[in-house]
């Protein structure tokens, strides 16, 4: 090895023997450690030490003979009493270690701490895919949601994750989606549904030939407007429900639709007092459970609202069936029901009442 190449290096580099001895610094090394003379009786360890960089030896001791041992790369951070940090690559040669030294200053500390705070540390699950789309980052949430050590993930595709069993085959067809997307329009962005029964707000983009990826959990805020669409008497999907299922309903799409009128409820409920209204509202709901084919709604001051999730081949067969059944429930014979089913769309004028703007 012809040491005198590592003089035009501008990084710190020191040779040592494999108990730590020193063997060689270039000019950077020296001035870095504070050594103006060495000879091999100087030890890595020592110098270390001397420049106040605390609770160093086990550490280094431990990294020496860990490459001893494995002859494989190995890092170190350190700190001093100011919190600068080196940080000491070692790496295995025939003529001995290899250390390569880097000195943060505290500019590049505050990077660091913001960027742990702010990516590293987030609650969101952060990620960059690469070249090949293969994983060359991802934060603590992300490898806590796959259950691995960045080291079992960084490196390796969605692919070879799905043949370690780590990644699922229908988070990986999710995911392999999205990737598709970005690289075509240089971005995506979308609300998912994992395994998990979480919802996540997914933003992806293309960023210097790979992908970033940051997943949002909101389950909690999705869960918030879903309890805001259910009626609390019935639980029923309400009003705001119904009409933001309409709204996403092509207008010349044709449908039934079953109505449930309670034509004198306001009168029960005054006459006979709201815990009485409210009996039969949920005994109402609870009937309408059992047809799973029709999505049915409370809306206030009319009774229930049923969709058919297709047209139906006999609605007049049906419509005497299903009023025979709510006559069977016993409701009290002092509200009156009426049962009527409609093929309407929403340019027919009776929906039109519920779509809020």
């Amino acid at each position: 090895m012809t040491l005198q190449l590592f003089e035009h290096l501008s990084q710190a580099i020191v040779l040592i023997n494999p108990d730590g001895g020193i063997k060689y610094l270039n000019s950077v090394a020296k001035h870095l450690l504070n050594v103006t003379d060495y000879s091999e009786e100087f030890n890595l360890v020592e110098v270390i030490e001397n420049i106040s960089l605390i609770k160093s030896r086990k550490y280094l001791i431990e990294i020496l003979e860990s490459v001893n041992q494995t002859r494989q790369k190995k890092y170190a951070t350190l700190k001093d009493e100011k919190h600068q940090e080196l940080t000491l690559k070692f790496i295995p040669d025939e003529a001995g270690i290899i250390v390569e030294i880097i000195k943060k200053s505290c500019s590049d500390i505050l990077e660091q701490e913001i960027f742990n705070f702010v990516v590293e540390n987030s609650s969101d699950m952060i990620f960059f895919k690469g070249e090949g789309l293969a994983y060359e980052y991802a934060n603590k949430t992300y490898l806590r949601f796959l259950n691995v050590e960045k080291s079992d993930l960084l490196g390796l595709t969605d692919e070879e994750l799905v043949s370690k069993g780590i990644l699922s085959p229908i988070l990986h067809y999710q995911c392999s989606q999205s990737d598709a997307e970005v690289i075509k329009q240089g971005s995506y962005s979308n609300i998912e549904f994992f395994s998990n029964k979480n919802y996540y707000q997914i933003s992806k983009r293309k960023m210097n030939e790979g992908i970033l990826c940051v997943a949002r959990d909101i389950t909690n805020e999705i869960n918030a407007c879903q309890q805001a669409e259910i009626d609390s008497i019935t639980s029923l999907y309400n009003r705001k429900a119904l009409s933001r299922v309409l709204k996403s309903i092509p207008k010349e799409k044709e449908y039934h639709v079953i109505r449930i009128i309670l034509e004198n409820f306001g009168e029960v409920t005054k006459n006979y007092g709201f815990l009485f209204g409210n009996r039969c509202l949920k005994q109402l709901a609870q009937f309408v459970r059992d047809y799973s084919d029709i999505l049915f709604f409370h809306v206030e001051g009319i009774g229930l609202i049923g969709l058919f999730d297709k047209l139906l081949s006999n609605p007049e067969l049906f419509q005497q069936s299903f009023a025979s059944e709510v006559a069977n429930l016993n409701l009290p014979s002092i509200l009156k029901t009426e049962i009527v089913i409609e093929k309407v769309n929403l340019q027919s004028g009776f929906l039109a009442a519920f779509i809020d703007d």
